[in-house]
């Protein structure tokens, strides 16, 4: 009489692998993702010399909130610099671009090339340059297309997470800037420094103006691994750290840590 299975038999084991695949697949389905993108905008004399409308070159963007806005990727606006020099015929042979005197059609897109001859690549970066940087916060939510929440000119503000030392050998870590980002992912403040009091085990609190979290200790791995669901860059071996069906893009935090501390 057969009273137990040490091992399931391979039909179980192949039903088990595919439902743990199936579970895997739909957590991250349900997961929503806040990302910054770094964008460009052409300030007017740059679109004047090169002749482009800038509207125009966003008029194909795969999303309906950039289409038509002018605020253009880096890959959008150095095509449109190919078709500048081409529309001038410039040659891009060999990789190199040399600008003997005023009277090339770089000289007044990039006045400091005159006289040089630089490689391709360095000519569109410093192209790139001359444009206005700006940024667009994107939200994916439940496996569906990516929605652009919010464009704007000028450098992103990402979650700061820094630590700083207090006396003697003690740490604490804050974490600054949140607002933007509990909103999109509609959570609070406070429900963030309670999850790290519990899961990190570490005293938290709220500013009062409730935009910041201060915790207790040296704990910006696994506030890092909380937030960006990244559980590679520090390989803390935590169980149960990771909460919530949300995660924020690592370009989005920045992390200040004072000397010494790695």
């Amino acid at each position: 009489k057969v009273t137990s299975i040490d091992r399931p038999p391979p039909a179980i084991r192949a039903y088990k692998r595919e439902n743990e695949s199936m579970v895997k697949q739909n957590v991250a389905d349900d997961m929503t993702a806040v990302k910054f993108v770094d964008l460009f905008c052409f300030p007017k004399n740059v679109a004047s010399m090169m002749g482009v409308v800038p509207e125009d070159l966003t008029a194909s963007a795969s999303t309906d909130e950039r289409r038509g806005t002018g605020f253009v990727t880096k890959s959008e606006a150095i095509g449109a610099f190919k078709g500048f020099l081409t529309s001038k015929g410039v040659s891009t042979e060999g990789g190199n671009i040399r600008v003997q005197d005023e009277s090339h059609p770089l000289a007044s897109l990039l006045p400091e090339l005159i006289g040089t001859k630089q490689g391709i690549k360095k000519i569109q970066n410093l192209f790139i340059g001359k444009l206005k940087n700006a940024v667009a916060i994107t939200v994916k939510r439940n496996g569906s297309q990516t929605v652009v929440a919010s464009m704007k000119i000028g450098k992103k503000s990402p979650i700061n997470i820094v630590v700083s030392r207090r006396s003697g050998n003690k740490f604490i870590t804050e974490i600054l800037g949140l607002v933007p980002f509990t909103k999109l992912l509609n959570i609070t403040v406070e429900s963030i420094a309670e999850e790290i009091k519990t899961k990190v085990a570490c005293a938290t609190s709220v500013s009062s103006e409730g935009t910041s979290i201060t915790c207790s200790g040296k704990v910006f791995k696994e506030v890092w691994e909380i937030f960006t669901k990244d559980k590679q860059k520090y390989n803390l071996q935590h169980k149960g750290l990771t909460f919530g069906n949300w995660k924020i893009g690592t370009e989005a935090i920045d992390l200040r840590l004072p000397k010494g501390v790695k």
